[in-house]
């Protein structure tokens, strides 16, 4: 038997013992036949893929910073003994304290960098061997040994997408930056200056933003899911009706959304450009104007802040509906409907498929692979683990948040 639950073979002594309260629990032999074809190979592979472009990335960007500090070490030297030359040999002393002081500084950083370099390198080995493992099992084991191999390297690939998510905490990620300041009373070195001048480490966060399909890896088997309401037990019923308050020209609403509190804010795209909340009384509370703009959707982050997708920018708009003001403009691709789940904004991206922003720290990631999403009217929407899109009037897709497309619906 097998736990999803607890992600474990479980014999009967142990389900009689540790699992009397689970669910979804299935026997292995029903599922160790299709083993091989199941998306978890396909998703270790794309991990060790992007766990190995982060890595070098990484790599490229702390090569670079050598560089830059070696340049900026070589400008610093040449400003000390310019510096040098214009004064006494009272200056010796306190020259070769400097030089000193630069040159220990410069070996701290190179050997921060470095030993991250060495780390890094021996995990591009180790993704590697995980590669050669994985592919080994995918195509020489048998069904139980692809089952149990595969969720044995799963748990390797989680730690390396760790490691590599942690990057950032890593004393020689920063980036670091030599600066060698000149005293400007140097010249008065005999009666008042101390010291030849000081240096400082200069750090700041490095520009790499790393790229991972999902945050977590689609998983072989899950719990059967709970079973939905069927539609034929829905029924919909008319609350009420209102518009949108008019602008000076012919209205041209392409996106709405609904605040926590119950207000509606609603995009109009093309002619009047703004964005317009309403009341649930449907009483007209503010207008922000967006022109030259076109905001073409619009979701709610919380009661004050909306994302609205533009039509011909290419960008993301957070926008504080209180102060009317842009706090943060994202340079996207052509976006379209846009929706908001659990801290990231989900938009369509014409040609391109499906992608989520993280919006803590802005982490960009493809949910969704579809080079044929190019229809100008594509709207999205998520409820609880599930996404819905559709790019023309007839069809519907329904996508779990991991990426894996559950049905689609199309009016005949």
């Amino acid at each position: 038997m097998f736990c999803p639950g607890h992600d474990k073979l479980c014999c009967i002594i142990c389900i009689s013992e540790n699992h009397k309260v689970c669910t979804g629990m299935f026997f292995i032999d029903d599922v160790i036949k299709s083993s091989r074809s199941s998306i978890m190979f396909e998703s270790l592979e794309k991990s060790l893929k992007d766990i190995k472009e982060n890595i070098e990335r990484v790599v490229k960007d702390r090569k670079a910073n050598l560089v830059e500090i070696k340049q900026q070490h070589l400008k610093s030297m040449n400003n000390i003994k310019d510096t040098r030359q214009k004064i006494n040999s009272r200056l010796d002393e306190l020259e070769q304290h400097m030089i000193d002081n630069l040159n220990s500084t410069e070996t701290q950083l190179k050997l921060k960098i470095k030993t991250l370099l060495n780390k890094l390198s021996e995990k591009k080995n180790e993704i590697e061997i995980l590669k050669i493992n994985l592919m080994s099992v995918k195509q020489h084991g048998s069904n139980l040994q692809a089952f149990i191999g595969s969720k044995m390297l799963e748990k390797d690939v989680t730690e390396e997408l760790k490691y590599v998510q942690n990057i950032s905490e890593d004393d020689g990620f920063s980036q670091f930056g030599l600066k060698c300041q000149m005293d400007d009373k140097i010249t008065d070195i005999l009666s008042k200056i101390i010291a030849f001048g000081s240096v400082s480490i200069k750090s700041s966060q490095s520009s790499i933003v790393f790229t991972v399909d999902q945050e977590k890896q689609a998983q072989m088997f899950t719990v059967n899911p709970t079973r939905s309401r069927p539609v034929d037990d829905i029924t919909a019923s008319f609350v009420g009706e209102f518009k949108v308050p008019a602008g000076n020209t012919k209205q041209f609403v392409t996106g709405s959304s609904v605040f926590p509190d119950g207000r509606m804010i609603f995009a109009e795209c093309f002619n009047d450009n703004r964005l317009v909340i309403v009341c649930n009384d449907r009483r007209l509370v503010t207008e922000i104007p967006f022109s030259p703009r076109s905001p073409f959707d619009v979701t709610c982050i919380d009661n004050n802040t909306v994302a609205v997708t533009t039509y011909r920018d290419n960008t993301i708009m957070v926008v504080d509906t209180q102060n009317k003001q842009i706090s943060k403009t994202i340079m996207s691709d052509e976006c379209r409907g846009i929706t908001f789940n659990q801290g990231h904004i989900i938009y369509c991206s014409k040609g391109k498929g499906i992608v989520a922003i993280q919006l803590s720290n802005y982490t960009v990631c493809t949910i969704v692979e579809d080079c044929k999403m190019t229809n100008d009217c594509s709207y999205i929407k998520t409820f609880e683990k599930n996404i819905y899109y559709t790019g023309n009037a007839n069809t519907v897709k329904c996508y779990s948040i991991k990426g894996v497309k559950l049905w689609e619906y199309k009016d005949e």
